[in-house]
């Protein structure tokens, strides 16, 4: 038999039961959606908003149940005022900012300053939001051991269904769930699906090549992060390193091209070597200097380049109309939108990194006996189209409000 959660007051009840212990909050409520909508959290109104489906079917529960105890995890450990505290001073530091004004929105001198601030604010919150995801399911787990079954089986299922991984065609995508993937692996515990997130995580050497290191790098910082400022540290780092990431690529774009154009040069200069006349020198040779032109171009380029879908919403992320999740993330106060994907750990197997796969460690690379898996790695480099669609998906992330596929936006302030 099927039973719609929106129309099963004994079932709302429970999910709402669940909802209130594990946010600690008695006004919490869930409110069913559409079959499409985004899993999320307005923390301001109290309302955990989930897609409706099949309380008989399995699957779907067991979604249902890791949905919320990740969206009352965020009711119960995400500090709002904290985020907001660091956001304002970020907005602070902007082009023609003015002040900061009683509803809480910012003030700039100019509409063009104000739209360039609230997309890097939109960014900013983004990336925050992938590093508090771990610190309060952490928590969350540890309080209430069960929540910690319900949020590593609600990864699974979103691993298994493709919301948490991708194909690395998008730089900024592939980045964001390499990072937060290797978390869920390597901080909560969580299996997922072994085989497909060593696929996912093998990826890395071809997508970012040379600048895969970056991001292990700050992986390994971001192991243990535990609290809301730290989420909101290590959030910052990221962005900035994502404008680092373009700069250094557009940087190599040009190099290239000023490297083929030395090339194109050099190869027309055969001057000098031209003494057929010969009659009149008697004065002693001709010499043949010549053959200059050579031209030195070192023409390595260094790639960074990734993809990777993030992967929120579990069932589909498409956020339908409820208005709970306000694509735009950079006001208002809902708090939440779990997609990330959700997780707990169910750590039976302690640290879970099975899968080999774990870039945090450094293990790529680094590790000195292996010198050809580094050599191989930073020989490798972008071609001039994957260069340039790197680029390109980066302009598109960190200059334009466009949706990512997947997001894991979880609140909007």
């Amino acid at each position: 038999m099927t039973i719609k959660l929106n129309n099963s007051i004994r079932s709302k009840l429970a999910v709402d039961n669940l909802a209130r212990v594990i946010g600690a909050d008695p006004e919490l409520n869930v409110l069913f959606l559409g079959p499409h909508a985004t899993p999320c959290i307005n923390m301001r109104s109290k309302t955990i908003f989930l897609p409706n489906g099949d309380f008989s079917n399995d699957k779907y529960w067991k979604l249902c149940s890791g949905w919320i105890c990740h969206e009352g995890g965020h009711n119960r450990y995400t500090e709002i005022e904290t985020t907001v505290d660091f956001e304002n001073e970020y907005l602070s530091k902007q082009p023609g900012f003015e002040c900061i004004m009683p509803d809480g929105t910012a003030s700039f001198s100019s509409k063009e300053e104000e739209k360039k601030a609230e997309i890097k604010l939109k960014r900013l919150h983004r990336s925050i939001n992938l590093f508090e995801d771990i610190q309060m399911e952490e928590k969350t787990g540890n309080q209430f051991p069960l929540s910690k079954v319900m949020l590593a089986e609600m990864y699974s299922f979103m691993v298994s269904d493709g919301n948490m991984t991708g194909d690395g065609s998008n730089i900024v995508s592939y980045i964001e769930m390499y990072i937060l993937n290797k978390l869920r692996v390597n901080q909560l515990g969580q299996e997922g699906v072994p085989e497909i997130l060593n696929d996912f995580f093998a990826l890395a050497d071809t997508v970012l090549f040379d600048m895969k290191d970056r991001f292990d790098s700050l992986i390994l910082e971001a192991t243990g992060v535990n609290s809301t400022l730290m989420a909101c540290e290590l959030g910052l780092k990221l962005y900035e390193e994502l404008e680092k990431l373009r700069d250094d690529l557009k940087d190599k774009e040009e190099q290239n091209r000023l490297d083929d154009s030395d090339d194109s040069d050099g190869s027309d200069d055969s001057d000098g070597s031209d003494d057929s006349d010969g009659s009149d020198d008697s004065d002693d040779s001709d010499d043949s200097e010549g053959s200059d032109g050579s031209d030195d171009s070192d023409g390595s380029d260094d790639s960074d380049g990734s993809d990777g879908s993030d992967g929120s919403d579990g069932s589909d992320g498409s956020d339908d109309s409820d208005g709970s999740d306000d694509s735009d993330g950079s006001d208002d106060s809902d708090g939440s939108d779990d997609s990330d994907g959700s997780g707990g750990s169910d750590d039976s197997d302690g640290s879970d990194d099975s899968d080999g796969s774990d870039g945090s460690d450094g293990s790529d690379g680094s590790d000195g006996s292996d010198g050809s898996v580094t050599s191989a790695r930073t020989t490798q480099s972008f071609s001039p189209a994957q260069l340039r669609k790197a680029i390109e998906d980066l302009d598109e992330y960190l200059d334009t409000e466009a949706e990512q596929d997947n997001s894991h936006d979880f609140m909007k302030l």
